[in-house]
């Protein structure tokens, strides 16, 4: 009796799960034998047994019809009772032509239920049951229905596009519609939740570098039906360092630029480098250049790298670079700024005023910087060895000693021939010879020894007529010209004669006693022209050249001489090779 009980409790609980509405009467059926049960409780027992028997073969009749009908609800198989169930496919989407088909389970792929159009004879109802994926039906279960199925295309992807970044990837789907349109995208990573996006693009952030993910997709068309779910494994980018692909040098007499070629890595670039001992000390910039100044001639290892945003280091570069000392020449000339008198040069090209017009480069001023040391690679130069610059004339520096090396007669028999003369004995004997291995740093030399007759002329002219003759040795002495040119352009127009009172304050060549000059004394019996101690040039004739003046050796340094340091100054003279 008590499980007559349970099961009427089921029976009215649960009756709205059933399919056939003739359960409800097996309900009530239950309900009678119960109340039966206890009317007959008092009678003789052989009868009580007999009912017993009797209730129970019904009780099992009735499990075995819930049975059944518990499985037209929930089975997705449809062929036991295709008699009463009808099932119709449409032919081609959107046709409205259906055809009765012998199927025996319910459509998914490809179909959708028609809800308008499936229905019952006798008023039963049926639906479609997302879930199970089957037809559910209320009703008589002897009723016939007619199920409709629409043809229907769902959603397609593609594909998958991606990219990926150190700690990102980002997922594109390639999706095509079926018979309505793509409202949503969705995006799983690693079996994670699903992602909803109305855009077929996402990124993933906060990854691992160098991981490999497996990234699915699916996408929801408008009457919210899906696609097949897409996977595919894509792998984050591992961390690229920046690198330098080239370095190029571009080198001066004391200075090395260096340009870097860099490829930036996962990270932009944010310092470059630079050495030019090897690495052992580096400059650090924000410029893929850089420049070393105030060298010295030599080799020197440089070393180029660069670091990224993140502190990453790139491979470090390596190559050398020779500054060879520059000649003497090029290094003087490189000191004309293109301004006249720019650091005591004057370029004396035909279009200078009252200048030689020989696109000489020369020196003229009180005092400027043209100091060079000869014959001495002291730290500091000794006052004997110690020049100065008169010009660079071609490829040949032309310098003149400081100071005198003593008074000496031009010529003791009195000429005014150079070739001749005593002094030019001596220079190009004793004096050459007292220059020991620096002799080789002097260049042979046409030297114009013409005579004049009057000192009574400008620089110019007196330059023009010195060089009508020439004499070639080693060592000379300054003409009467390369002291007019010493002083400022503005005296160049002044006769030699009258380089007294103010122009010898702005000529660096004065040295306030009487010196020689190269130049001859044309008149007379002989002579030469000298600088006196007051500043002009003066000439006397009939012996004169047996007078002791003082003497300042003047030669031209070979074309290959280099400079190897100084910047000019008295303390700190050129020095050459």
């Amino acid at each position: 009796m008590k499980l007559i009980r349970m099961y009427l409790i089921i029976c009215f609980k649960y009756k709205r799960y059933f399919v056939l509405t003739c359960e409800y009467n097996y309900c009530n059926i239950l309900l009678t034998i119960d109340m039966f049960y206890f009317v007959v409780l008092d009678m003789n027992k052989k009868f009580l047994v007999l009912t017993t028997v009797i209730l129970f073969c019904l009780f099992f009749i009735l499990i075995f019809n819930n049975k059944y009908s518990e499985n037209v609800e929930k089975r997705n198989v449809i062929n036991n009772n295709m008699n009463l169930v009808s099932m119709m496919l449409e032919t081609e989407e959107g046709s409205g032509k259906y055809e009765l088909t012998t199927l025996n389970s319910w459509p998914t792929d490809g179909y959708v239920f028609n809800n308008e159009l499936s229905k019952c004879e006798n008023g039963g109802n049926v639906f479609w049951n997302e879930e199970l994926k089957k037809v559910v039906m209320k009703g008589n279960i002897s009723d016939k229905c007619y199920i409709y199925f629409d043809k229907y295309n769902l959603p397609v992807i593609n594909g998958v596009s991606s990219s990926s970044t150190l700690n990102s990837i980002t997922a594109t789907i390639n999706a095509t519609k079926g018979t309505n349109s793509i409202i949503k995208y969705y995006f799983s990573i690693n079996g994670g939740n699903w992602i909803e996006s109305t855009s077929n693009s996402y990124t993933f952030n906060s990854l691992s570098s160098n991981t490999s993910y497996e990234v699915k997709v699916k996408c929801v068309d408008s009457l919210g039906k899906n696609s097949e779910i897409y996977a595919k494994n894509i792998k984050t980018a591992s961390y690229v360092n920046p690198s330098v692909t080239y370095v190029t040098t571009s080198v001066t007499s004391n200075s090395i630029k260096i340009t870097a070629t860099v490829k930036a890595g996962s990270n932009s670039i944010s310092k470059y480098f630079y050495s030019v001992d090897n690495g052992k000390t580096y400059k650090n910039s924000a410029s893929n250049t850089y420049t070393f100044s105030n060298l010295s001639a030599g080799t020197y290892n440089i070393k180029v790298y660069v670091q990224d945003t993140n502190g990453k280091n790139s491979n470090v570069y390596a190559k050398t670079a020779t500054i060879t000392s520059p000649t003497l020449s090029s290094y003087i000339i490189g000191k004309y700024t293109g301004t006249q008198g720019d650091n005591g040069l004057y370029y004396h090209s035909s279009s200078l005023s009252n200048s030689a017009g020989d696109n000489s480069y020369r020196y003229a001023g009180s005092d400027p910087n043209n100091y060079v040391c000869f014959g001495s690679t002291a730290s500091t130069c000794p006052s004997d060895n110690l020049y100065r610059i008169i010009g660079v004339f071609g490829s040949q520096v032309k310098i003149i000693k400081n100071s005198s090396i003593g008074s000496m007669q031009w010529d003791s028999a009195e000429t005014t021939v150079w070739k001749t003369a005593s002094l030019n004995t001596y220079l190009n004997g004793t004096f050459l010879s007292s220059l020991g291995t620096y002799t080789n740093k002097i260049t042979t030399t046409s030297w114009g020894v013409n005579g004049n007759d009057s000192s009574a002329l400008t620089p110019s002219n007196m330059y023009s007529l010195e060089m009508k003759s020439t004499y070639s040795s080693k060592i000379g002495l300054m003409y009467a010209s390369d002291y007019g040119f010493a002083a400022t352009q503005d005296y160049w127009d002044v006769e030699l004669c009258d380089y007294d009172g103010t122009a010898y304050k702005y000529n660096w060549i004065y040295s306030s006693s009487n010196e020689w000059t190269i130049t001859g004394f044309a008149r007379g019996s002989g002579g030469s022209i000298f600088v006196s101690s007051v500043g002009w040039v003066y000439n006397y004739n009939g012996g004169f050249t047996g007078i002791s003046f003082g003497v300042r050796p003047t030669f031209y340094l070979t074309a290959s001489t280099t400079c190897t340091g100084g910047s000019g100054t008295s303390s700190d003279p050129y020095r050459i090779g």
